[in-house]
């Protein structure tokens, strides 16, 4: 199935305790395979930082900083004694990468008094990258922060130049300016900052540097890759499924995937999990597909929690779980990923795993459905119709059956089909009833046309 580019059977049986069960799944067959990855451009203010960097100032000060690109917040707290000692000498380079360690652990505020107090924003390029990212991330004062990138950049900080291209792309505290953005990914890839290549190859990727152009998208995930940066795999297994020009065969999309997630991209892992699972290109393997999910649930992916409780409630590869299944599809819905509240809503409705609580399963569908998951609008519509913990309300539910129907829920537009046979659309508007009959007639119920 070709993946979308750039992060679900009615059997119209009487007895309505068997149409539910029916009707209330978990993630049907096309809805487990829908969930697609899509290439990301990385703003690297808010994420990891990758394994690149060029900073010309004292040795101890160039270490610390490389390290905490590296390693981040453990980094941080490692390099916090050095740096310090550094700083009390008047170090101010040293100064600023304290301040950038600071930021690491959380610690804003006294990140901000440093900078403000120790170093020169203007002359110091390490400041000023340090800088950027505080206007960006705790005052969201865009246009500030890309003033500040924009000088560290001039100072080789390639890093800053990453950033300052991805709030022009995305219109940050400015008008979005995609010649800008590209000028400065650019720069950024040049001087082997491994975000600026994976989002140059998202801007030609997604026809934001004037044209359409995979191969060239591809070329820099590739390069991006080969740096060791896992999002760069990922995107470029996405591109090689997607785009049969490019030629990748079904082994260069699970080695992409597998680097990916090798290289800790929880979306990596997601998608080597998805191949397994579904047997896509790859012999079938349920203990490969648990074993990808489980790492990228436990790298801090929602729907790689999802995917996994989901393999426990039907027992792929392991003996039926829905405490765990339960637990998991909690820990995706509480990571964002709206399937996952979805399933956890199912299973309290059905009781299994977690107790029986038919206005905990109403909320979390709801809120499911509010975000797009056809799953979810369906069962909400299901839940109108058998008054299922709330009052029967055909018409709300042949609306919710439309919403999930046009969304290509086969199911809801079965239900659909079935509230139409049964008689129970009499009480729609004028409006409502117009597009629900349009659609029936166009699902190939002529009873409807005309109506």
């Amino acid at each position: 199935m070709k993946k979308a580019l750039f992060i679900l059977v009615g059997l119209g049986i009487a007895l309505v305790v068997v149409v539910l069960m029916a009707h209330f799944v978990a993630r049907g067959i096309s809805a487990h395979l829908g969930k697609t990855r899509t290439p990301v451009a990385v703003d690297n203010a808010t994420a990891p930082d990758p394994p690149a960097a060029k900073v010309t100032s004292g040795s101890v000060t160039r270490t610390a900083f490389a390290a905490i690109l590296i390693g981040g917040v453990r980094a941080a707290y490692k390099w916090e004694a050095s740096l310090l000692l550094a700083c009390d000498k008047n170090d101010a380079d040293a100064c600023a990468v304290l301040a950038y360690a600071y930021q690491y652990m959380g610690d804003w505020e006294q990140a901000y008094y440093l900078l403000t107090t120790k170093t020169d924003t203007n002359d110091q390029p390490l400041a000023a990258f340090a800088l950027g990212r505080h206007y960006q991330n705790r005052g969201e004062q865009f246009a500030t922060a890309v003033r500040s990138y924009e000088r560290a950049c001039d100072g080789r900080i390639w890093l800053a130049c990453s950033n300052a291209g991805w709030l022009y792309a995305n219109g940050k505290g400015m008008e979005g300016d995609d010649v800008k953005a590209m000028a400065f990914y650019r720069k950024s890839c040049s001087g082997g900052d491994v975000y600026g290549c994976n989002n140059l190859g998202w801007m030609y990727a997604n026809s934001r540097a004037g044209v359409k152009d995979v191969k060239t998208g591809a070329k820099f995930y590739r390069q991006t890759c080969e740096a060791g940066y896992g999002r760069g795999c990922t995107n470029l297994g996405v591109l090689l499924s997607n785009y049969e020009e490019l030629g990748g065969t079904a082994q260069e999309v699970r080695l992409a995937y597998e680097r990916g997630c090798e290289l800790l991209d929880e979306d990596g892992c997601t998608e080597a999990g998805q191949l397994y699972e579904n047997g896509d290109g790859v012999e079938q393997d349920y203990d490969l597909a648990r074993w990808y999910y489980s790492r990228a649930c436990d790298e801090g992916s929602s729907d790689g929690c999802t995917f996994l409780g989901f393999l426990y409630s039907k027992g792929h590869g392991a003996a039926r779980d829905a405490q765990r299944a339960a637990f998991l599809y909690g820990k995706g819905c509480d990571g964002g990923d709206q399937m996952g509240c979805n399933n956890l809503g199912w299973l309290h409705y059905e009781g299994r795993g977690v107790a029986k609580d038919l206005q905990k399963a109403y909320k979390l569908f709801l809120n499911a459905c509010e975000d797009e998951i056809a799953l979810a609008c369906n069962n909400l519509g299901v839940m109108h119709e058998h008054g299922a913990g709330i009052d029967q309300d055909y018409a709300k539910a042949a609306s919710l059956y439309l919403v999930a129907c046009e969304k290509d829920s086969d199911l809801a537009c079965d239900n659909l089909k079935e509230l139409f046979k049964g008689g129970h659309l009499d009480a729609l508007s004028p409006e409502d009833a117009k597009r629900v009959y349009a659609k029936l007639c166009a699902l190939g119920v002529k009873a409807a046309c005309g109506t």
